[in-house]
């Protein structure tokens, strides 16, 4: 059986993705932010490439992408308490890039059997679709309805 999902992750798939991220200057616990990994990407192309597939062939997220670096930020009020702060987790830049790939190559092999109203975390779908198919649906309703009654009163 062969699927997209299962297929190698091409260094184009690496530049692609790489290339789409947000140039921010926050670095994970190892120190390098995306802006630095785009800046570099083609000269460590080739060894994240086959990191990458390493974690798609055995399906295991190699332990030092899992590390997360956590920072406090401050929120409102007195910022001598605690709860006036909330945690902003950090992921290694090259976690990312692989999150970003499988996520879409998940999806593209989920799309085919997604009920056609699940509309949370997919692309070009949001909170206010099923918003606007209820009031489609309450307003067809209530012009079948309608009709129905007009129909009934002049028989």
């Amino acid at each position: 059986m062969h699927n997209k999902f299962l297929d190698p992750v091409a260094p184009s798939d690496v530049l692609l993705t790489t290339h789409n991220l947000k140039p921010k200057l926050s670095q994970g616990y190892e120190g390098i932010s995306i802006q630095l990994l785009k800046e570099t990407i083609s000269n460590i192309l080739q060894p994240i490439t086959h990191i990458l597939n390493r974690s798609f062939v055995i399906g295991i997220v190699q332990w030092d992408l899992k590390i997360v670096k956590v920072i406090p930020i401050y929120k409102s009020s007195v910022q001598s308490l605690l709860k006036n702060y909330r945690p902003l987790s950090l992921l290694p830049a090259i976690s990312k890039i692989l999150e970003k790939i499988r996520y879409k190559r998940f999806l593209s092999f989920l799309e085919p059997v997604l009920f056609k109203y699940q509309y949370g975390f997919r692309p070009n779908h949001s909170t206010i679709h099923p918003i606007i198919q209820l009031l489609n649906y309450c307003a067809e309703s209530n012009n079948k309805s309608r009709s129905e009654i007009t129909v009934a009163i002049f028989l």
